[in-house]
């Protein structure tokens, strides 16, 4: 059965570290979500370091590119304007509090802001503010069925190094419907193969993914010798799975008890990480398994 990460085993939460090490964010982080349509809107004042006194708009109709990252707690929003122009806004509420329609006064910069305060920082074309002051207004903010952005509309000042003039601006986004989740699952052949001179055994089955993904697979053979010796050994593998891929491993006894022919039980934990909700999901399966020559 497919389920998301728990407290089930140890191997399960190493392999989490593992996968947020090679790339993967945790779960309880930002949630990235593609962008459908954007704009960004600011007008900065004289005097204000981070606009230098311009106007600036961006818009997704426009060629410009945008990205967002969400929590229930913050926003973050990335722009790339087709003319080489770069920048960054974060909307945080203050901790324990998810952020909702409302002002968010007295906010000042993130993620340096004191815990109770909302945070605010909008940053760009090299330049961001060491201290900030300001405030947002959310108008519109909503959320999937996990905590990926659907739309998002907020107002926002801010003020740098205490300074009266201010960046003023507008950002709209609009993302695509999240994907499916990721869904995961392990089959074990029926039928494996002991090597009489070596003591291995070779299993095989396949692994199955409803999107292109890399799964680890870590499994465990055991079998009865005789009343008194157990043979009993474990397997890993990485698989780039697409569709139905199949795999097969070779295990050595561990406690040199030789693998023979005979009836042979396998269990097989598969676990892989969904980019797309920032989740690991995992699968196990269990089988007896006949070993021949």
């Amino acid at each position: 059965m497919n389920r998301c990460f728990g407290k089930s085993v140890i191997p399960v939460l190493v392999m989490w570290l593992l996968l947020a090490l090679t790339g993967g964010v945790l779960a309880s982080q930002a949630v990235a979500a593609p962008v459908e349509s954007a704009t960004l809107t600011m007008s900065s004042d004289a005097g204000d370091y981070i606009g230098g006194g311009r106007e600036y708009s961006y818009d997704t109709s426009a060629g410009d590119a945008f990205g967002s990252t969400s929590s229930d707690r913050a926003i973050n929003v990335n722009v790339q304007g087709g003319n080489g122009d770069w920048w960054y806004l974060d909307f945080v509420a203050p901790q324990g509090q998810t952020l909702a329609v409302g002002t968010y006064d007295g906010a000042t910069r993130y993620p340096f802001q004191d815990p109770s305060d909302p945070g605010l920082s909008v940053s760009g074309n090299g330049a961001g503010c060491n201290t900030l002051t300001g405030s947002f207004t959310v108008t519109q903010i909503t959320f999937g069925s996990g905590a990926e952005l659907k739309s998002f509309d907020a107002d926002f000042e801010q003020h740098c190094e205490g300074a009266e003039a201010a960046l003023r601006g507008h950002v709209h986004v609009v993302n695509a419907p999240a994907p499916p989740p990721l869904a995961i699952g392990i089959g074990l052949a029926a039928k494996g193969v002991a090597d009489r001179e070596s003591g291995t055994a070779t299993v095989k089955g396949t692994v199955t993914c409803s999107t292109a993904t890399t799964i680890w697979l870590q499994g465990m053979l055991t079998q009865r010798a005789n009343r008194f010796s157990l043979a009993r050994g474990d397997f890993n593998r990485q698989i780039a799975c697409s569709g139905t891929t199949p795999w097969q491993a070779t295990v050595q006894s561990s406690n040199s008890v030789p693998f023979g022919t005979g009836s042979a039980s396998l269990t097989a934990n598969a676990f892989a990480f969904d980019s797309n909700s920032g989740t690991g999901v995992e699968d196990t399966a269990t089988a007896t398994v006949k070993l021949g020559r």
